[in-house]
């Protein structure tokens, strides 16, 4: 029996108009306002380590967290030192500011000295504090009981807030490699990078910002890989960019030039000038400076080859992050092994035709974001071309073909108006198809990954491939064939 997660997919679009969220953001009666859960706490008292136990926002990005650790030093009755590690499924941010303090009736709040982030600390009795941002609002403490004892409280106060989703987390402490660093005697990495070093593969280790919508974007990932071919002066690049259910290839020119010893390298097309250097055995180092009308903008980014990354080595790219004044850093360690199998792979092809496209596909494995009920009957999809269009055939969704366009290697249509359905194709053969189907409705978005055949079947070694493929889309396998 065979249960495809494109059908499911497609099928699923029907969910969109009548999907709600689990909260209602309507205040109700019973709601207090928010100084009803506030307690006094000077200044001194936000002194420690605190632990993050729930979280809500309106939608699921704070549920990739997995766990988070804040630690206040503060200075004086105006001023903190602010240091944040939080953990996600694939990487660690770790956010680091000399902060502001202002107080604003029961709540203090913090602006970072380096850019306009802020957040708004409300404490509450028992050694628990709320903390606000744009992106939600946190309970954190530093007692295991009163945090657990203020759960129903928060639940509560996150519904009249109108937050949507709520979570819970893991409480762990920060990994040694994590752990801040003393800029005392700390000595910059300054050795000239070769041109020899960017030829090997290299995968993305860690990357920092003086920014926080630039390190926002980039948490996004999952890993980055890259590889360049030296042409004279030129560096031809291959980029693979992992995200949770996608992939994106970049595929740079890069000038290269020594200048004063060092090596300095400017992208063809964006033209932006990076200066690279080496990072002990086997990694470069690249900073880039950017400055446009309304800031200033720097980024750092350290990347390693198929070697051993130690804790060690780890422990030090976090310092020089910090000892340069970067407040957002991003580690990627754990992807690093699964980054370099994701190279052998092709995901993409070069140009996909009507003609190639043609005829009907049966699936023979799946991979999905989407968790609804499985399909038992048998699947199949269909590609014609009728009327002089392009149609597309789902033997349960769309019975009635509906038509579809094709640009490079990506298929699109809309089954509904305000919903789009993108098909990228990543390998094809004769008898089979390697899809990544990108599904964006009223209420979301979520990915597959599928395994097509003109025959209906596929040999262990394909399985196998494809298996590997949806490790790298980190998108859990619901069926194979075999």
């Amino acid at each position: 029996m065979i249960a495809s997660t494109m059908s499911l997919l497609l099928r699923s679009l029907l969910l969109c108009l009548t999907l709600t969220s689990s909260i209602s953001g309507d205040p109700s009666p019973s709601c207090r306002s928010l100084s009803d859960y506030t307690h006094q706490l000077s200044q001194r008292e936000l002194e420690g380590r605190w632990y993050l136990f729930y979280s809500a926002a309106h939608e699921s990005g704070l549920g990739t967290i997995i766990s988070s650790v804040l630690d206040f030093h503060v200075t004086d009755d105006e001023h903190a030192q602010v240091r944040q590690v939080i953990k996600h499924n694939h990487l660690v941010r770790i956010e680091a500011h000399e902060m502001q303090i202002t107080k604003a009736n029961n709540s203090y709040i913090l602006t970072a000295k380096e850019d306009d982030h802020k957040f708004t600390v409300y404490p509450m009795k028992d050694h628990v504090i709320l903390y606000e941002d744009e992106d939600g609002v946190r309970l954190f403490s530093q007692s295991n009981t009163t945090a657990y004892s203020s759960e129903d409280d928060f639940k509560h106060l996150s519904k009249c807030l109108g937050y949507k989703v709520i979570n819970v987390h893991v409480i762990s402490t920060p990994d040694p490699e994590h752990s801040d660093q003393d800029c005392q005697g700390y000595k910059p990495i300054s050795k000239a990078a070769t041109l020899s070093e960017f030829v090997e593969k290299k995968v993305m280790y860690l990357s920092a910002y003086t920014r926080k919508q630039n390190a926002k974007w980039d948490q996004t990932l999952t890993f980055v890989l890259y590889s360049y071919e030296l042409e004279g002066k030129k560096l031809k690049g291959k980029h693979l960019f992992g995200f949770d259910g996608s992939l994106q290839h970049y595929n740079p020119t890069v000038h290269v030039e020594e200048e004063d010893g060092k090596l300095i390298l400017r992208d063809s097309s964006t033209n932006i000038t990076m200066m690279a250097y080496n990072v002990g055995d086997n990694c470069v180092g690249i900073t880039v400076s950017s400055q446009s009308v309304s800031n200033y903008t720097r980024l750092l980014a350290i990347s390693c080859g198929p070697g051993a990354v130690s804790d060690e080595d780890i422990q030090e790219f976090v310092q020089h992050a910090r000892c340069q004044k970067f407040p957002y850093t991003i580690l990627r360690k754990d992807s690093a092994k699964l980054a370099f199998s994701c190279g052998d792979i092709a995901f993409t092809v070069e140009h996909v035709t009507a003609e190639k496209l043609a005829g009907r596909w049966h699936s023979v494995a799946s991979a999905s974001s989407f968790s609804g009920p499985m399909e038992s009957e048998e699947h199949w999809v269909q590609i014609e071309v009728q009327d002089g269009e392009l149609k597309f055939t789902d033997s349960f969704r769309f019975p009635t073909p509906i038509p579809v366009t094709i640009s490079g290697n990506t298929m699109t249509f809309h089954p509904e108006p305000a919903d789009k359905v993108t098909v990228t194709f990543y390998e094809m053969g004769e008898d089979f198809l390697l899809a990544n189907i990108d599904v964006k409705c009223s209420w979301g978005k979520y990915n597959s990954l599928n395994l097509f055949s003109k025959s209906g079947n596929a040999d262990a070694k394909q399985i196998e491939r494809f298996k590997q493929a949806a490790s790298c889309v980190s998108l859990p396998v619901l069926y194979t064939k075999q």
